[in-house]
This record gives C-alpha cells, structure tokens and sequence, in this order.
C-alpha cells in the first residue's frame, strides 16, 4: 500500500467514525428525550389522578360522616343532630339493620354532578360514636361527571374507616370531643373517561390516618400514610394506574385541608409518588407564584421531578 493510499484510507476511517460518532449521539439523545417524555407523562397523570380521587373520596368521606352521626340509628341517640343534608343526594334508612344509603341524584354543584350511590354499614361496635367502632362503605356504579372538562370517574369498590377515639362530628362539633381518628382501608377500581371518549381503569388501594379538629366554625384535617411497603414509609396508597404501571404514594409530609378552603384544596403537605420505579414529588398548599402559602386558602400545587441529565423540572397545576 502506498502512502497515498493509506492518507486516503485513514481520511475515510475519520468521516466513517465520526458519522457513527453523530449517529450514536443521536439515537443516544433519542432514547433520553423518549425516557424523559414517558416520565413526565406518568409523573402528571398520576398526579393528577391522584388529587381527582382524593378529592372525590374526601368528599365521600364527609358525606358518609355527617350522615353516620346524623343517624340515631348509626351513632346513638343524643349523639345525633340533624343533618345539614347533601345538596345531590337523600339519605334512605329505611332499613332494618345498622345501614343507610346515600343516594346521588345527578344534581349539578359547581362543574360536578355525581350519581350512583354509597351503602354505609356499622360492621363493629353497637354506635359509630363508640371507640374502635367501624363503618364500611360501598360505592355503587358511583360516578362523578365534571361538565367543564368533560371528563368522568366511576369508583366500584370499598371503603373502610376504624373510629380510633370514638366520638363523632356532632361531639366534636360540641366539644364533646377534642379530636377524632379515623384509620381508612380502601380497595377499588377507579375507570377515567376522558374527554375524547378514552377509557382507563386503575386499581386503588389506601392505607390512612386522618386526625380532624374543630376550630372557628371548620373542620380541620391532617392525613397521614399509615403503612410500610417495599421499605417505604408512611405509604398512603399503591396499586395500578390507568397506563397499567404499579405505583405507591408516600405522605413525607401529612396533608392539611379544612372545610373552609375545601375537603380536598390541601393548605400544606408533600407526597412522592413511584411509578414504575421513577420517584417524583407533588408539593401542596401553594399560591399562583408557587410560593407556601402561610394562611388563608391555596389555589396550586406543583410537581417536580429529576431528567436522566440530573435536571429538575416542575410543573404548577391548579386544584
């Protein structure tokens, strides 16, 4: 081989490996801008999700115990007071047994119209006011419909709540009751009906504590995850989400809301959520600006989360 020759040879080798070099980089960045993009979507519609059914569950939460501790039948009389009432729903109970059923008429209230039913059943304990005593719902074809979005949950499942300390929001109401402590178990199919007419189901499964307080005419919440799983505390709730990926949601931080500001619009709290192995954060309780407010009600909360690089990203999205 001459020297011209080799020169050639050698020139080629460099364009050669530097178009490999280019093509690797590319298919390198492709892959990371792919991952990237997976992640976020889980780490929104996850997030997302999960403050939806919250907030619907914590309102079915509400519904069931004002009507538990409006029921002589359910709590004991002279630990009962009227019921304020559910402005989409009539409360039967008409039955026999320890049970009533919430009945949602499909009333529009703000964007929402709510329909199916729930059948409350005192399982232990003589009262619900009584320590220890547990009341386990049902949510019967359940199904909330947000006529602003156009967009649809319908929650199949059941919902169990254990009275630690006793006490009702009548007693508490009263002064009777310094705090209650309702521990949640929870298992159900959740089906999302998006706008475009896509449907997805998760499966939702829920380990609580909640603590509620009265104070200047509110009612005050605290919720706390209440189990381990894997090595990861204060676990809150785990199971599948609507793309099919096992996930857990710790509480790092409880989660705060009163009655004042909304049963779900949480003033303070940060959750983790680990979807398919990608951890991200949900901070709650913030203003337009994503600043902590220090009183008064929140509007926001934001999402953050690492990119393959190391980068943070977050996104602020409204209650």
């Amino acid at each position: 081989m001459n020297k011209k020759t080799s020169w050639l040879l050698l020139a080629v080798l460099v364009i050669f490996g530097s178009v490999v070099a280019v093509s690797c980089k590319k298919a390198v960045d492709a892959v990371v801008d792919n991952v990237d993009a997976t992640n976020t979507s889980k780490a929104k519609t996850q997030s997302v999700d999960a403050s939806f059914i919250n907030g619907e569950t914590d309102q079915t939460d509400n519904d069931v115990n004002n009507s538990a501790s409006a029921s002589a039948k359910m709590s004991g009389a002279g630990n009962n007071a009227a019921n304020s009432g559910i402005p989409d729903a009539s409360i039967d109970s008409s039955s026999s047994l320890k049970t009533i059923t919430i009945n949602y008429n499909g009333t529009q209230v703000g964007c929402k119209k709510r329909s199916g039913s729930i059948t409350v059943d005192l399982i232990s304990g003589n009262r619900w006011v009584d320590v220890g005593a547990v009341i386990k719902y049902t949510f019967n074809n359940f199904k909330v419909f947000n006529v602003c979005t156009n967009k649809s949950v319908t929650i199949s499942g059941t919902r169990t709540v254990t009275n630690v300390l006793g006490g009702n929001v009548y007693t508490l109401a009263l002064l009777r009751s310094s705090k209650l402590t309702h521990k949640v178990r929870a298992s159900y199919n959740v089906t999302f009906v998006d706008s475009n007419g896509t449907t997805k189901t998760a499966q939702w499964n829920v380990a609580r504590k909640t603590d509620i307080i009265y104070a200047n005419s509110f009612f005050g919440f605290t919720s706390s995850g209440d189990t381990t799983m894997s090595g990861l505390s204060s676990v809150e709730s785990y199971g599948t989400t609507r793309d099919g990926y096992n996930y857990t949601t710790q509480f790092t931080t409880p989660i705060v809301s009163n009655t004042g500001c909304g049963v779900w619009k949480p003033t303070a709290g940060v959750v983790v959520h680990t979807v398919a192995s990608f951890p991200f954060t949900v901070q709650y309780g913030l203003d337009a600006s994503g600043n902590q407010v220090t009183s008064g009600c929140a509007a926001y909360y934001k999402i953050s989360w690492l990119t393959i690089a190391g980068a943070t990203v977050t996104a602020l999205l409204p209650y």
